[in-house]
């Protein structure tokens, strides 16, 4: 039995600075240059009989490009009741 917490502070993401894609894979969508702040902080447990997992995504204003255009002061929070890897999306014709 175990867990572990974790808490990623203040993230800022700048012109020819840090970027969500360097964090994550799927953060790819956020389209570059993004600037911003974010923090994360999550938590992950387990026992004999299995693991759970969580976190919250908190994102107070983020300006990036994306595919269909400029998207400006994108703010949120995003709650994830599971951080185990979720499957593929299916292809799209």
């Amino acid at each position: 039995m175990g867990a572990l917490t974790f808490d990623t502070g203040v993230l800022s993401f700048a012109e020819n600075g840090l970027q969500p894609a360097a964090l994550s894979p799927r953060a790819a969508l956020v389209g570059s240059p993004a600037v911003g702040k974010a923090r994360f902080g999550g938590q992950v447990a387990w026992t004999k009989a299995g693991s759970t997992s969580g976190g919250v995504l908190e994102v107070p204003s983020l300006d990036f490009t994306s595919p269909a255009g400029k998207v400006q002061g994108l703010a949120g929070t995003v709650t994830f009741t599971s951080l185990a890897p979720s499957p593929p999306l299916p292809a799209r014709p």
